[in-house]
């Protein structure tokens, strides 16, 4: 898992990206999501075993490897790819 913060700011009068993820949300039907990057890791951390005890704050730098086995089971939507071969679990 690795983080990542803005290598310059945004444009004046475009939305950050916890605005743009409320807004997402919203229209998707769903929570209001917290206003905190902080919050929205705590709220991930207590949903997804795996993430558990992890934060955004405590997340190295040079990031963290997680058990791809607990994902295993979740549909994600990418394929196979030219430089992507997804894991398949046993």
């Amino acid at each position: 898992m690795q983080k990542f913060a803005a290598a310059v700011p945004g444009p004046a009068g475009v939305s950050g990206d916890l605005s743009a993820l409320a807004q997402l949300i919203a229209a998707a039907g769903g929570i209001t999501p917290p206003a905190t990057v902080d919050a929205i890791w705590a709220l991930l951390a207590a949903e997804v075993p795996a993430l558990a005890g992890l934060s955004y704050r405590t997340l190295p730098e040079t990031g963290r490897v997680i058990d791809h086995a607990e994902w295993a089971a979740l549909p994600f939507p990418e394929g196979e790819t030219l430089h992507y071969t997804p894991h398949r679990s046993a």
